[in-house]
């Protein structure tokens, strides 16, 4: 990875995108469960607007990195709407949003040392395989 593509990713950790409020709402760790109302937002801002799929994608990578095995379940969850209720331009800028599907990896390997780590750990198990299955061939 170039000097460049490093602090490329690092600025999109950091810097909040239009979605990020709305995201963090959606799966606050206060929540019993994630607001199912903004996912529907986000799906059907993403579908309506394609020019709202960057930013939504990186709200989602954003939100992944929360250190709350909690946020990070919701936020998988919001992930598996988003391919399941979006089009080839969500699932092309999911792919290539740099350090998404390893972050997801990363929730999916680790080892379970605390409440709502298995939660999260199957929820990201089972999207990445359902997404094996889904984008094959």
């Amino acid at each position: 990875m170039s000097f460049m593509d490093e602090m490329k990713d690092k600025a999109s950790r950091i810097i909040p995108s239009a979605y990020s409020e709305i995201l963090e709402e959606t799966t606050s760790d206060v929540l019993l469960t994630p607001n199912f109302q903004n996912i529907v937002f986000l799906c059907d801002s993403a579908n309506a607007n394609p020019e709202n799929i960057t930013d939504i994608v990186r709200a989602v990578r954003r939100r992944m990195d929360n250190k709350s095995a909690k946020v990070q379940f919701f936020t998988i969850q919001v992930l598996d709407s988003l391919v399941k209720n979006c089009g080839l331009n969500v699932h092309l800028e999911i792919a290539e949003t740099k350090g998404l599907l390893h972050d997801l990896f990363l929730v999916a390997t680790r080892k379970q040392s605390r409440d709502g780590d298995k939660e999260a750990i199957t929820a990201a198990l089972t999207l990445i395989l359902n997404m094996s299955l889904w984008f094959s061939g």
